[in-house]
């Protein structure tokens, strides 16, 4: 468990990059994914599940004022759980809860970012108040503190979701039965057939906008 202490700030800041700075898309399951992979010593396997769920968050890309749901923190911690129980020999299973709990995240993830914004029209205020003369430290403080305080609270957000889902992974895939195992083998082909299709909507609309 003490791991959690070490990958929880780590997607806190790569989480960073989805909306509140950067956005470079480091963030994205495809980069960060693999590099969650290899704080836990197995990228190769972080890559495979960030180019898998990447696919599912593809068309909701944050741009601008937009939140889409919360797939890059949700990917991550997919990628922990995956690694995490990949040597319990229920592999069916633990993808499907694992995307599953990626799922849950995605939506909570996007409620809190949304009200992190709300909170941010207090340090907007004070960033306003210290241009008004010329105050480039403060400026610079108050922005810092609404990055520092998002960092924060997708941390402590990751570590207890991390937490209680490890907890609950533990009891849950032990008592999955085989034949359970073997049916979920269709999770795997259903996540690339979802992941394809939305992305051919994505390219559907592109073409849409070039093209009205």
């Amino acid at each position: 468990m003490e791991k959690l202490f070490l990958i929880s700030p780590i997607i806190g800041l790569l989480a960073l990059d989805t909306t509140i700075a950067f956005q470079i898309l480091l963030s994205q399951p495809l980069f960060a994914c693999p590099i969650i992979g290899w704080v836990l010593g197995d990228p190769v396997t972080g890559f495979y599940v960030g180019l898998l769920l990447q696919m599912l968050w593809l068309s909701d890309l944050p741009m601008g004022a937009v939140t889409p749901p919360e797939g890059n923190v949700a990917s991550m911690v997919a990628t922990v759980l995956i690694i995490w129980f990949q040597d319990m020999g229920k592999p069916n299973s633990v993808l499907l809860l694992a995307v599953f709990t990626a799922v849950v995240v995605s939506y909570f993830g996007a409620k809190l970012t949304i009200q992190d914004r709300k909170w941010n029209a207090f340090f907007l205020e004070k960033a306003l108040q210290a241009a008004e003369h010329a105050g480039i430290r403060e400026i610079a403080f108050w922005n810092g503190l609404a990055i520092f305080i998002y960092f924060i609270l997708i941390t402590i957000f990751t570590w207890m979701v991390l937490f209680i889902s490890i907890i609950l992974f533990s009891v849950l895939i032990p008592a999955i039965p085989q034949f359970l195992e073997s049916r979920f083998a269709i999770v795997e082909p259903a996540i690339w057939g979802i992941g394809f299709g939305l992305s051919l909507r994505l390219v559907y609309r592109h073409i849409l906008r070039r093209n009205p």
